[in-house]
C-alpha cells in the first residue's frame, strides 16, 4: 500500500483482475497439498520448541494453563496466543498435527491475499500477481507452515499490522491505528520479538504525525488531528493488550515481563556459546556455570551481559554469523527431510554454521557436482532469497526516487524497511532460517515499490 502524498495527491487504484486473482487462489489451494506428508507422518511437524507449544495447548483445553497458578514455568517462557491457536484447532478437528499444518497453510494464504490487496493499490496487476505468487512459493514460509511453530501466525499478524498502519497512513483515520495497536500487542503475545517491532512502529508513526507531506515545493497544512489520535490510539491499544499480561506474570511468577525467553536466550545462545568460544568450555559446563533457566533470577540478565562485555569482538563475530544464518541459510535440506529424500550435506552445512566458510563451501561445491539434485535444490533456494533481497533493495531505492519531496511516502518506506531489518538482524546468535519467515512479506512489499506508479500532481 502506498500512502497518499498529502494535499490531495492520490493515485487511481487499478481495477481487480479476476483472472489473476483466480490463478493465485488456485496456487494457494495447490499449496495445501504440502500438508499431506504431515498427515502421513505427524512426527515431521515436531521440533524442539513444538513440545512446549503442544503441551500448553493440551493443558489449555483442560483449563490447566495460564489459569493464575504457577504450575509450570514454561508458561512464563512461552506466550499464550500460539498455544491458544493450537488448542482451537485441536478442539475443532481433534489432535491431528496434519490439521495444524493445513490451518497454517491457510493462514499463510491469507497473508498472501492481504499482500495482494495492498500491492494492487499501486502496482500493475501483473506485477502484483507475480510477486504474490513468488511469496506463495517461498520455500521457507511454506515449510515452516507445516510445523508446530509460531512463525506463520506471527507473519500473518505482521502483515495485518502493516495493512492497518497503511490505511491510517493514507487517511489519518485513528480507528485504523487503534486496530493496528491491538493487533501489534497480540502479535507480541504470539512471538515476543514483537517487543522489538513496537518501538520501531511507534517512532515512524510519531514522525508521520510531526512531518507534514509536501505539495510541489510548499508544505501543505498541518497533519490531520487523526494522525496524532492514531499514534495515541496505537500506543494505548498495544498497552491494553500487553500490560495486563505483564502484571499477570508479575503476580503469578514474580516477573514483570512479557516472557522470560529474552533473558533465557541471552544466556543460552549469547553468553554460553561465547564462553565456549573464548574459554574452551563445553556448552553443558558453560550453561551450568551461568545457571541458565527458563525461570530467570533478578540478576541473570546483568550476569549474561557482563560475559558479553568481557568479549566484545568475539561476540560481534558470533552475532554476525547468526545473522548470516537468518539471511541466507538454505531450506532445501529440510524439504528433503519432509519428502523423505536422501541427502548428504549435513556435514557441509554444519561446517558453514561453525564459521569455517572455505571448508564448507568446498564441501558444498563437491555436492553440487557429484549430486545434481542436491546441487540444484541448494542453488534454487539460495537464489530465491538473494533475488528477493535484490528486488526489495531495488524497490526501496526506486520508491524513494518516485517522489523525493514526499516526506510521508519516504517515512512509509522507512517503516516497512525498518520492520524487515528488525526481524532479520536482531536474532544474532539465536538465529535460524525460520526467523526470516515473518520478514518475507515485508520484502515482497518493498519489492513491489520498484514498479509503483509515479504520483501525479493534481490540477489546480
Amino acid at each position: 500500500m502506498i500512502p497518499r502524498l498529502g494535499g490531495g495527491i492520490a493515485q487511481r487504484l487499478p481495477q481487480a483482475n479476476k483472472a489473476y486473482l483466480a490463478v493465485l487462489c488456485l496456487l494457494l489451494l495447490v499449496r495445501l497439498l504440502v500438508a499431506l506428508p504431515i498427515y502421513r507422518d505427524p512426527a515431521e511437524a515436531y521440533w524442539l520448541d513444538s513440545k512446549d507449544y503442544d503441551g500448553l495447548a493440551d493443558r489449555m483445553l483442560q483449563g490447566q494453563a495460564y489459569n493464575g497458578v504457577a504450575s509450570d514455568p514454561v508458561e512464563l517462557f512461552r506466550t499464550p496466543v500460539y498455544p491458544a491457536f493450537l488448542a482451537l484447532i485441536y478442539r475443532l478437528g481433534g489432535r491431528e498435527l496434519g490439521n495444524v499444518a493445513l490451518a497454517q497453510l491457510l493462514v499463510g494464504g491469507l497473508s498472501t491475499l492481504t499482500l495482494y490487496a495492498m500491492i494492487r493499490r499501486f502496482a500493475p496487476e501483473g506485477v502484483t500477481f507475480g510477486l504474490c505468487s513468488l511469496y506463495a512459493l517461498d520455500p521457507s514460509s511454506t515449510f515452516w507452515a507445516t510445523n508446530v511453530m509460531s512463525e506463520t501466525l506471527f507473519a500473518f499478524s505482521v502483515v495485518l499490522v502493516l495493512y492497518l498502519l497503511g490505511r491510517w497512513w493514507v487517511s489519518g483515520s485513528w480507528p485504523w491505528a487503534l486496530a493496528a495497536g491491538g493487533l501489534a500487542g497480540a502479535a507480541t503475545l504470539v512471538r515476543p520479538i514483537g517487543e522489538v517491532l513496537l518501538p520501531v512502529w511507534l517512532v515512524f508513526m510519531l514522525l508521520r504525525c510531526l512531518v507534514p507531506s509536501v505539495r510541489g515545493v510548499r508544505f501543505v497544512s498541518p497533519p490531520k488531528p487523526g494522525w496524532a489520535a492514531g499514534w495515541i490510539g496505537f500506543t494505548a491499544a498495544a498497552a491494553l493488550v500487553l500490560v495486563p499480561y505483564m502484571f499477570y506474570n508479575a503476580r503469578v511468577w514474580g516477573s514483570l515481563t512479557i516472557s522470560s525467553v529474552d533473558t533465557y536466550n541471552l544466556g543460552r545462545y549469547h553468553a554460553a556459546p561465547l564462553l565456549v568460544e573464548t574459554q574452551g568450555l563445553n556448552l553443558e559446563d558453560a550453561l551450568t556455570t551461568l545457571r541458565v533457566s527458563i525461570r530467570p533470577q533478578p540478576n541473570d540478565r546483568s550476569r549474561f551481559l557482563a560475559v558479553i562485555r568481557a568479549h566484545p569482538w568475539a561476540y560481534v563475530g558470533m552475532f554476525a554469523r547468526g545473522d548470516l544464518v537468518v539471511l541466507f541459510w538454505p531450506e532445501y535440506h529440510r524439504w528433503f527431510g519432509l519428502l523423505d529424500i536422501d541427502f548428504t550435506t549435513r556435514g557441509a552445512l554444519g561446517t558453514l554454521q561453525s564459521g569455517r566458510w572455505l571448508d564448507g563451501l568446498r564441501s558444498l561445491a563437491g555436492y553440487v557436482t557429484t549430486e545434481p539434485l542436491t546441487g540444484v535444490a541448494l542453488l534454487l533456494t539460495v537464489a530465491y532469497q538473494v533475488v528477493l533481497y535484490a528486488l526489495a533493495a531495488r524497490g526501496f531505492v526506486r520508491g524513494l526516487r518516485l517522489s523525493p519531496r514526499a516526506s510521508s511516502y519516504a517515512l512509509w518506506l522507512g517503516l516497512v524497511a525498518a520492520t524487515v531489518l528488525a526481524l532479520l538482524l536482531t536474532p544474532g546468535p539465536v538465529g535460524e532460517q525460520r526467523f526470516r519467515v515473518p520478514a518475507q512479506p515485508g520484502l515482497i512489499l518493498l519489492a513491489a515499490y520498484g514498479w509503483g506508479r509515479r504520483p501525479v500532481q493534481p490540477k489546480a
